[in-house]
């Protein structure tokens, strides 16, 4: 077993207990910056429509309304007009693998992987993320518990799997409860524990603890997609962020829009913070952004809000970065760094305050 960690939590930074929605922001930015394709016809664009593909994913806008020009050179900006028709879509029957690839080749090229080869006959869902303060996978399992359940079974049937195991950390009561409540009604599906441990979510470690050699793996808000297009025929574009720290008055996870702009977010939900820099998923994994210039993506579940800068000093030889590395590398002396995670437990443990992940 390679060296975990576990990471304590600051019990005074707690979430509310339910999600706020902000799902009607004034504008959206979609990144456009490496532009492959493009799709768009007018200025005016209706929601779910195709707009452009870029690093080979197509791009739908999730709202109704009007092009307003590039941002930054990075960002379409469409401007809502709120617009947006209720359109009773019924559900797609996809009773065949062809036409699954069909629809997914459509509105989520990224999970082509799950028409690869695969010896192990188990599908894998990781109902956890590693980071202590990020909550938004829970949430969103509390809300879509039966929808994630049905979705997974729909492709064990599609992919020929034997089973389907959901890992969760042994400490995510509230995600295994709501899973327990139905999963009688789902023979083939169960749940596994593994340790709270970090960073045990990352593949290459969780496979010490799992088989996942050879299988299907499918992680957090992925399935998030999947549950559009399989069950609600359509691509809605909504995510869960966290929003905690120690510089936010009211931390909470927020159930938004991709291309939403964090600093609208803030401003209309009248969110306290005492900073203009935020960690984008986590102090750990993350990199620090100015909050003005963060665009909510599929990418991010946490924003870390820490108005607190450690001065770095130099190293006292102690080693600790070495003793703490999962996988055996050498930070301090920059030796067998191949092998690294990007975790940032070096950093984490470093009583100098070093920055590994930063280019020395």
């Amino acid at each position: 077993m390679k060296r975990l960690m576990s990471i304590n939590r600051d019990l005074n930074i707690q979430v509310s207990s339910r999600a706020t929605n902000f799902l009607m922001p004034k504008n959206i930015y979609l990144p456009i910056s490496s532009l492959e394709e493009n799709y768009i016809k007018n200025d005016n664009v209706k929601k779910d429509e195709i707009l452009f593909k870029n690093n080979n994913k197509l791009f739908f806008s999730p709202i109704s309304g009007k092009i307003k020009g590039i941002y930054k050179k990075q960002y379409l900006v469409i401007a809502n007009n709120y617009k947006e028709e209720k359109i009773s879509k019924t559900r797609l029957k996809i009773d065949n693998i062809n036409k699954l690839k069909e629809i997914i080749n459509k509105y989520a090229n990224p999970l082509n992987f799950l028409f690869d080869k695969y010896s192990n006959k188990t599908l894998y869902y990781v109902a956890f993320v590693d980071d202590p303060y990020d909550v938004s996978l829970e949430f969103f399992i509390n809300d879509y518990k039966n929808e994630i359940l049905d979705v997974l079974d729909i492709l064990r049937q599609l992919l020929h799997m034997d089973n389907v195991k959901i890992i969760l950390k042994d400490t995510n009561t509230l995600s295994i409860d709501n899973f327990n409540m139905i999963l009688g009604m789902y023979p083939f599906i169960s749940l596994m524990c593994v340790p709270d441990k970090y960073p045990i979510g990352d593949l290459e470690i969780l496979k010490d603890y799992v088989s996942l050699d050879g299988a299907l793996v499918i992680k957090g808000q992925e399935l998030k997609i999947l549950i559009d297009i399989i069950i609600n025929n359509s691509y809605n574009g909504k995510t869960y962020v966290t929003l905690s720290g120690k510089d936010i008055k009211t931390p909470q996870v927020i159930k938004t829009i991709i291309g939403t702009s964090l600093k609208e977010i803030i401003s209309e939900l009248n969110i306290l913070v005492n900073t203009d820099m935020v960690y984008v998923n986590g102090f750990l994994k993350g990199h620090k952004e100015k909050i003005d210039d963060v665009i909510i993506t599929d990418d991010i579940s946490l924003l870390f809000f820490l108005n607190e800068e450690k001065e770095e000093t130099p190293c006292i030889n102690c080693g600790k970065c070495i003793l703490v590395c999962p996988k055996g590398c050498e930070p301090i002396l920059n030796k067998k760094m191949d092998n690294c995670l990007h975790c940032g437990l070096c950093s984490y443990v470093c009583p100098s305050h070093i920055n590994f992940g930063k280019e020395r």
